[in-house]
């Protein structure tokens, strides 16, 4: 298998006073994000001056982040029924999603730059959080979504002072029109464009590190863009290149079946796939025609000896039932999926190593209305 750095090419990118390095994967297909970022080794890794992701500043490529919302640092709890098992439960961030690891450093980004008019395309929680932030900083953020986004999220947008347009049928839709339609003078900075985005969700690997005490065996993560697991990943790798750890987690893909690009060209040793039908699906964040971070995240499978899990929507609500249930946890829909994969897949993820996480990556509170609906007319 061809290392990573046999598999990209490099390019020089001076960031404030630290010089880094972007690595381009082989995948010359516009708006596929390719990019993979490496911070030099810090001095220090963990400032305890800082809260929040600002913690890791020495190794995120901005001069600052001014303003911390209290994202990240989100509770890692070991699982009530399976003991070598632990829940990441990015919930607990402001507006209940990792997402607003992305948009803290992004916001400070934008800052830094200058940019003062950002877009972005979303199924809904990058879109709020980054209304939520952008607002914090001044800035104006115009939110592209899809016509059946859930009410709560769209609502959630406009409170939070974002403009919410509501385009195409799917995320891919939303997605391509902002490609071909970004407003002039505005920056966009969806993943999948903006490539520096996963800088911000890459302290989910610290903090496992740090709250374990060690790298763990596997890592499940809810997979639709591929975004979070290209950055646990990303995260993981570095802290191999700076010396910190031996090894890298098992990376693991969870989609939704027949709405599963990564885990297609995983399997078929490609890049990227698109699918030209898609089921219907309650898993809103994750159900994918494309992947617009397909080539980071089939990377980071590639590279950590990681598989994919694709699993129904049916399956999903068991996994919802035994997180609520079982573990006192309330995920969305869509990252309720890690749970249905577990429950699924229990011997073959453990045939990897004992020390399991499983990213819950949203909260159910934005869904709840649907969740009911589900839970109820399955009689589960």
């Amino acid at each position: 298998m061809a290392s990573e750095r046999d598999s990209i090419e490099f390019e020089e990118l001076t960031t404030g006073s630290r010089s880094s390095d972007i690595r381009k994967l082989p995948v010359p297909r516009k708006g596929y994000d390719t990019c993979i970022l490496h911070m030099p080794k810090p001095k220090v890794l963990l400032s305890a001056k800082k809260q929040g992701i600002a913690r890791y500043a020495s190794v995120l490529p901005v001069g600052e982040i001014p303003f911390s919302l209290g994202e990240g640092e989100t509770p890692l709890t070991q699982s009530k029924v399976f003991p070598d098992v632990f829940i990441k439960n990015e919930a607990m961030n402001p507006t209940g999603s990792f997402k607003d690891r992305e948009s803290a450093f992004a916001l400070a980004y934008a800052k830094e730059q200058g940019w003062k008019d950002l877009a972005m395309a979303s199924s809904g929680n990058a879109a709020l959080s980054g209304a939520f932030y952008a607002r914090m900083y001044g800035i104006r953020m115009t939110c592209y979504i899809p016509k059946d986004t859930s009410k709560t999220k769209s609502q959630m947008i406009e409170l939070f002072g974002g403009y919410a347009h509501k385009v195409g049928t799917n995320y891919e839709e939303s997605y391509h029109y902002l490609l071909d339609h970004l407003p002039s003078g505005s920056v966009n900075i969806t993943s999948g464009v903006f490539s520096l985005r996963c800088e911000g969700a890459k302290t989910i690997a610290y903090e496992l590190w740090e709250d374990l005490g060690e790298v763990p065996d596997v890592v499940l993560c809810p997979a639709g863009n591929g975004s979070a697991l290209a950055s646990i990943y990303h995260g993981f790798f570095e802290l191999r290149q700076w010396g910190f750890t031996d090894k890298i987690p098992a990376m693991v893909c969870v989609q939704i079946a027949g709405a599963d690009p990564i885990n297609q060209a995983f399997d078929r040793g490609e890049w990227i796939t698109v699918l030209d039908d898609v089921p219907a699906s309650e898993c809103e964040a994750i159900v994918a025609k494309e992947s617009f971070c397909s080539a980071k995240a089939v990377n980071a499978m590639r590279q950590s000896g990681g598989f994919g899990i694709s699993v129904t929507d049916d399956q999903v609500i068991d996994g919802l039932r035994f997180a609520i249930d079982r573990e006192g946890i309330f995920p969305e829909f869509s990252s309720a999926s890690v749970f249905a994969a577990f429950l699924e897949h229990t011997d073959k993820i453990k045939s990897f190593g004992e020390k399991i996480v499983l990213i819950n990556t949203g909260s159910g509170l934005k869904e709840i209305d649907l969740i009911n609906k589900a839970l109820q007319s399955s009689g589960r």
